[in-house]
C-alpha cells in the first residue's frame, strides 16, 4: 500500500488535531513539571518556616521557664542593690553606723569612682555590665575579732555585693596610759559590685 498527496488531503484534519493534542499534552507535561517543581519549593519553605516558627516557641518556652525561675531572685538583687545604680550613700550611712555601735576608735575610708569590672576567671554577664567601686579602709582595733565584725556587718546590712580584694593587718604600739588603746591597724581594700543593664 502506498502512501500519496492525495491521501494527506484526506488526513489533513486529523493530523492537524493530532498534533495539536499532541503539542497540548507536552505543554500541559512541561507545566504540570514546573508546577510540582514549584510545589517542592513551596513544600521546602514552608518545612523551613515550620522549623524556624518551632525553634522561636522552644526559645520562648525556655525564656518563660526561665522568667519563672529567675525572676524572684532578680527581684531580690534588685532590692539588695545588686543589680541597679550605686547606692553609696547607703553605703556610707551603714558604716557611720557601724563605727558607732562598735565604738570604732579611728576609721577612714575612701570611695573610688566607679569601673567596668572583669574577675578572674571570666564571667558572661551577657544583658548586664559588671561594675565595681574600690572602697579602701584604714580601721584601729582593739582586737581582729573587731574587723570580722565589720565585714560581717557590710554583708548584713549594706546594700549590694562586695568582695574583699586584701587586708592586712599590723600590730601598733600601745599606749600604757590607756586601758582600752586600740592594738591593731588594719588596712582593707573592698571591691563593690553591682550589675547595670546593657542599653
Amino acid at each position: 500500500m502506498t502512501f500519496g498527496r492525495q491521501d494527506l488531503a484526506h488526513i489533513r484534519g486529523p493530523l492537524i488535531v493530532l498534533l495539536l493534542v499532541a503539542g497540548t499534552g507536552a505543554a500541559s507535561l512541561l507545566a504540570a513539571d514546573r508546577y510540582l517543581d514549584q510545589l517542592k519549593r513551596d513544600r521546602g519553605s514552608a518545612e523551613r518556616q515550620l522549623n524556624d516558627a518551632r525553634q522561636r516557641l522552644q526559645q520562648v518556652t525556655s525564656e518563660r521557664e526561665n522568667i519563672g525561675r529567675f525572676h524572684p531572685r532578680y527581684k531580690d538583687l534588685i532590692a539588695r542593690g545588686v543589680v541597679g545604680d550605686e547606692r553609696r550613700l547607703d553605703w556610707v550611712e551603714s558604716i557611720e553606723r557601724y563605727r558607732e555601735r562598735r565604738q570604732i576608735f579611728g576609721m577612714r575610708y575612701v570611695i573610688s569612682p566607679q569601673k567596668p569590672y572583669t574577675p578572674a576567671p571570666g564571667l558572661a554577664t551577657q544583658s548586664f555590665d559588671l561594675r565595681s567601686s574600690v572602697m579602701t579602709v584604714d580601721l584601729n582595733l582593739l582586737h581582729e575579732g573587731q574587723l570580722l565584725d565589720f565585714l560581717g556587718d557590710l554583708q548584713r546590712e549594706v546594700s549590694g555585693l562586695y568582695l574583699v580584694d586584701r587586708c592586712r593587718i599590723d600590730r601598733i604600739a600601745a599606749s600604757v596610759e590607756m586601758r582600752y588603746a586600740p592594738q591593731l591597724k588594719a588596712e582593707c581594700a573592698l571591691n563593690w559590685l553591682t550589675l547595670r543593664e546593657k542599653k
